[in-house]
């Protein structure tokens, strides 16, 4: 387990991402969350209330350090999540609209202009429970080991 000054290290590429996610126009007004192992559900409830009904959770999975010699990146595993609460939506942008931007700016944002470090979004799933619906998916960022010079 890393020191907790390494996990703070770790979530830094969230909280970067954090700040470009509330630039984005079609998601002005959502609050975006970087987990920190609080209650989750409890945080979500207070910023749904605040966000006209949505907000974006981004969660530290963990890592995969790569095989001795076999890659030049280094793998942050995140969830990023996009939770609703319909009966809140009113006068918002649709659901498939803000989770379309969602989807968008992580996978095309760079994080600086060398391009050494980049995020990449996957294939998500959908659930409901009694308060929200749910819309989840993985994403990944790589940070180059060894950049060009």
């Amino acid at each position: 387990m890393p020191a907790p000054d390494a996990i703070l290290d770790l979530l830094a590429p969230a909280d970067a991402l954090a700040v470009h996610l509330r630039a984005v126009a079609d998601l002005v007004g959502i609050t975006v969350i970087v987990d920190r192992q609080k209650d989750i559900t409890s945080e979500v409830t207070q910023a749904v209330a605040k966000a006209k009904g949505a907000a974006i959770v981004i969660m530290l999975e963990g890592w995969s350090e790569p095989p001795e010699g076999e890659s030049a990146y280094l793998r942050l595993r995140y969830s990023i999540s996009l939770w609703t609460k319909p009966i809140l939506r009113a006068g918002a942008i649709s659901e498939s609209i803000a989770l379309g931007a969602l989807v968008r700016a992580v996978q095309a944002w760079r994080p600086d202009a060398s391009a050494c470090a980049r995020w990449h979004a996957g294939a998500g799933a959908s659930t409901v429970n009694k308060e929200f619906r749910l819309y989840e998916f993985p994403a990944s960022f790589e940070v180059t080991l060894f950049p060009e010079s």
